[in-house]
């Protein structure tokens, strides 16, 4: 009897796992490789007050393993009509579902993004990791349309060089997703990544700031760190102390690991006070003058946590200036007063009490003088 149970309970599973397997696949339009063009990055462009320009790059596969990017593009109204002028032009039906990257350019970024990026947040063939990036100084359809002679697929350049610039580099963490996080959450602004071309390469140039959905401002390339340290945790990290008054001398400090805390205090009243203590940790491993002893590791620690206490300080009251919380700060009141609002935080930012104080550990130096 126990035989028959157990066979039973087996059949039973077997059953349930075909079925599901039939109603996941039944969830996932199918579609053959050699039938369909896979859109790999999509750009839009401002035109004027009543139309954008969009350009889609598609990977050609040729002979021998060859890989090229192509473009196509279409001017209109609506994302929706768009969509349909470059199907027009495609000789293969158009699918989404591999797009890694959406890019805007500065102008159409200015004047709000959220008209377009509701088209994909609601389409369900686009995933939550792809990244957004604005383009400066040319359009997304140049940047594009530009064949990078270390790159094949400009698409795969693109979201590669901006992982790459989050997982080694100065980026904070960010994506499609994270966008919308910040975008919709109480307490908070989004960001993206600003995306430039210097000879014959994309470069990340820094982060441009949002205020809902609106470029408001921007951080350089270095400030991007002071940012990515107040919103996560992170290991791997780099910073330049400048030494002498001519910036002859530095010291850089990598292996960074950081992680910051906030104390919120008064949180229910109109002038909350946020105290903010980060902790990082790194060895100095390049250092530009001819003797490293215990009395420059010293200074090098001194001075460390006075650069960086004064520049993350500068670059709140410059967020406070511009009204815009790509930090989260106003998430951390929040967690602290069940009558938060937007509306009231948006009022009490811009004169909010926030001290900053920085917690440096020097741990070994591993020097290249």
């Amino acid at each position: 009897m126990t035989g028959q149970k157990a066979a039973r309970a087996q059949t039973c599973r077997t059953a349930f796992f075909c079925t599901f397997l039939l109603l996941l696949t039944g969830c996932v339009e199918p579609y053959i490789l050699d039938e369909v063009q896979i859109i790999h990055a999509i750009g839009y462009d401002y035109i004027d007050d009543h139309h954008i320009e969009g350009t889609i790059s598609i990977p050609v596969y040729g002979g021998s393993e060859d890989i090229r990017s192509e473009t196509i593009s279409a001017v209109s109204r609506t994302t929706k009509d768009i969509r349909l002028y470059l199907d027009a032009q495609s000789s293969k039906p158009l699918q989404t579902g591999k797009v890694s990257s959406v890019l805007f350019d500065r102008q159409l970024s200015e004047l709000g993004l959220m008209r377009i990026i509701d088209t994909y947040v609601r389409d369900p063939r686009i995933g939550m990791r792809i990244q957004l990036a604005v383009v400066e100084e040319m359009s997304t359809k140049k940047l594009l349309e530009t064949t990078y002679p270390m790159e094949v697929d400009v698409a795969l350049y693109v979201s590669d060089l901006i992982e790459q610039n989050i997982n080694q580099q100065n980026l904070p963490r960010m994506n499609f997703h994270i966008f919308l996080t910040n975008f919709y959450g109480q307490g908070r602004d989004p960001f993206l990544p600003i995306l430039r071309s210097e000879g014959n390469a994309i470069k990340v140039a820094g982060l441009a700031l949002l205020k809902g959905d609106r470029y408001v401002g921007q951080l350089n390339l270095k400030d991007c760190f002071l940012l990515k340290v107040l919103i996560e945790d992170f290991g791997d990290g780099s910073y330049e102390v400048i030494l002498g008054p001519d910036e002859n001398e530095y010291a850089m400090l990598r292996n960074i690991d950081s992680s910051t805390s906030y104390e919120i205090t008064d949180a229910t009243t109109n002038n909350p006070k946020i105290h903010a203590t980060v902790s990082l940790s790194g060895k100095i491993s390049e250092y530009s003058g001819s003797k490293l002893d215990q009395k420059k590791v010293d200074e090098i620690h001194k001075k460390a946590k006075k650069q960086l206490e004064q520049r993350i300080k500068k670059m709140l009251n410059r967020m406070q200036e511009l009204n815009v919380d790509p930090m989260g700060i106003g998430d951390q009141v929040r967690r602290y007063n069940p009558d938060f609002s937007d509306d009231r935080w948006e009022e009490q930012f811009p004169n909010a009490a926030i001290d900053v104080d920085v917690n440096i550990t020097i741990k070994e130096t591993g020097v290249e003088e």
